[in-house]
């Protein structure tokens, strides 16, 4: 097996998609229940009051899938974001030099 086809040469190329994947799929949950309670489609007090914790249980664990994305992102070989390319939007470039 070649250095380029085994997974722990890229693993944090493949742990940082992963969180980014559950981070976008969390938080667009996390909005989609915010949303629904805000327009009151969660009217009874026992679902409306479960649907609160889930929205921010699942919010939460979206903050750490971010968290580990970014911080992932700093093993990344090819890429080397560096602090600032993971911390300030717009400042890392996809074609390193």
């Amino acid at each position: 097996m070649s250095p380029h086809t085994q997974p722990t040469a890229v693993l944090a190329w493949l742990v940082s998609r992963a969180a980014g994947i559950v981070a976008l799929v969390l938080i667009t949950l996390s909005v989609v229940l915010g949303l629904m309670m805000a327009a009151g489609v969660l009217r009874r007090p026992g679902v409306r009051r479960a649907a609160v914790g889930l929205h921010e249980h699942v919010a939460i664990v979206a903050i750490v899938a971010i968290a580990v994305h970014g911080l992932a992102l700093l093993g990344d070989t090819w890429l080397k974001p560096g602090w600032m390319g993971i911390s300030v939007p717009f400042t890392l470039s996809y074609r390193p030099g």
